[in-house]
């Protein structure tokens, strides 16, 4: 089973399991309907996760990450541009992810 564990900018080690299919990522909030299967709300301690930030998908054997036209961007292995808008971005094991300020590393 895939999972995220942060490797920087919040509880280091945590480690958050991802479904098969569709795992969303951001802030629990009830009021924006917003209920991801990755709650950073305990982590995002300066709110630079948006509520519906990123999807992680897996179709085809395959996981990709998707950003949610996230405020603060998605960023994948610390590359200067942040993912394009509803862009699949194909994930590697070992991947770094960057969401707000915490840093995730994706692993299989």
């Amino acid at each position: 089973m895939a999972y995220l564990k942060i490797i920087e900018g919040g509880t280091i080690g945590r480690e958050f399991p991802l479904k098969e299919g569709i795992s969303c990522i951001g802030r629990w909030d009830t009021e924006a309907e917003s209920y991801p299967d990755v709650d950073v709300s305990d982590e995002d301690i300066h709110s630079k996760i948006s509520r519906k930030h990123a999807k992680i998908i897996y179709q085809d054997n395959k996981y990709f990450i998707q950003d949610c036209k996230s405020r603060n961007k998605t960023f994948v292995n610390n590359i200067k541009d942040h993912l394009e808008p509803e862009i699949l971005c194909e994930l590697n094991n070992e991947d770094i992810i960057k969401i707000g300020k915490i840093f995730f590393k994706f692993c299989i």
